[in-house]
């Protein structure tokens, strides 16, 4: 299975009261994200027709993250997801907390930032951790609902990533560390992770 980028669809038109920015997120984090919960539905992520670069689009008016999106999509069809809308809901809400998480951490290294936007606050960073750690071990192992859904899946993909950008110890969430480790221990996902990228 392959996907093609979504991000025209979140363009805005500049005017004179408003600018849209974009800001790279990282490709590889997301990409793993996605081809983790494929490989745990049996099926395999090819790179034909992924773009380099995965792009959250921002404006004063709206932004989309297409990733997100593409995950959430991958999660329903895939039957991990929330069994209703409410569920839907819960794991919408936690997510956002950590995508708000990486839009911080990625604003860091911008080359221009939004004036608008308050300065990299490295301890709300690791609260914010410290918080989705409890939350992970509140819900028996997992980031929403007590049970197996795609924003394990985006945690998983992303979290190398985040653990690179604040220069975190091995065990420093030891929750978010054991979801990780059982999440890419699955022996599907495990092989799928250590199988070269198609580039065809």
């Amino acid at each position: 299975m392959s996907f093609r980028s979504l991000g025209k669809l979140f363009k805005t038109k500049k005017n004179d009261k408003q600018e849209s920015k974009e800001i790279s997120l990282p490709t590889e984090g997301f990409h793993k994200s996605i081809q983790m919960l494929l490989a745990y539905s049996g099926q395999h992520l090819t790179e034909a027709g992924l773009e380099t670069k995965e792009v959250l689009l921002d404006s004063p008016s709206r932004c989309g993250l297409h990733s997100v999106a593409v995950l959430r999509c991958l999660g329903r069809s895939r039957g991990v997801a929330g069994a209703d809308p409410f569920e839907d809901l819960e794991i919408d809400k936690i997510v956002d907390v950590f995508i708000d998480l990486l839009n911080k951490i990625q604003a860091v290294g911008a080359e221009e930032l939004d004036s608008r936007a308050s300065p990299f606050d490295e301890k709300m960073a690791l609260a914010c951790l410290a918080k989705l750690d409890a939350v992970v071990a509140t819900n028996r192992g997992h980031l929403a609902l007590s049970k197996l859904t795609w924003a394990d899946f985006l945690l998983a993909g992303m979290w190398e990533h985040v653990q690179r950008a604040l220069d975190l110890s091995s065990d420093q969430f030891a929750n978010i560390d054991l979801l990780v480790q059982q999440l890419t221990a699955v022996p599907v996902v495990k092989t799928a992770l250590e199988r070269p990228h198609d580039s065809t």
